[in-house]
């Protein structure tokens, strides 16, 4: 990829470091550097049944957890519909159904994350059925 290369959604040049033999990374995260990276983080999850489960728990006062990316696979043998909230009851923010032995979810650049809508609160996972492992990662950044 050569140092010109352009973000496709936004159209900002990547900014690059010629030793890191074709790694780019977003001008944002290489200006704040370890700042930012503090700021991402993962929660991997299991449900095994139908209650409304936190996969990322509230991380603090003033604090949101905005989501980028997750992954959800389906180790039962039937299929589910998965219903994402950002908040115990709260909007549904992505629903899919996950074939039995499949994976789906979604995968966005950091500062593309889905936002919370209000801070210190959970992000809730909700299956349609009764299953017996589903697992889920979410990976996030923290924003205040």
């Amino acid at each position: 990829m050569a140092d010109s290369a352009f973000q496709a959604d936004r159209g900002e040049p990547l900014a690059s470091d010629k030793s890191s033999a074709g790694i780019h990374t977003p001008k944002i995260m290489k200006a704040l550097g370890a700042a930012w990276r503090s700021n991402l983080t993962d929660q991997q999850t299991s449900i095994a049944n139908t209650t409304e489960t936190s996969i990322i728990p509230a991380q603090g006062a003033g604090i949101s957890a905005d989501l980028f990316l997750l992954a959800i696979m389906n180790r039962s043998v039937s299929d589910s519909d998965v219903t994402i909230r950002d908040g115990t009851g709260g909007t549904v923010r992505w629903k899919g159904t996950v074939k039995a032995g499949l994976q789906a979810g979604f995968a966005l650049p950091p500062e593309g994350a889905l936002k919370q809508a209000a801070a210190n609160a959970p992000w809730t996972a909700q299956c349609s059925a009764g299953v017996n492992a589903i697992e889920i990662t979410a990976a996030f950044v923290k924003s205040s």
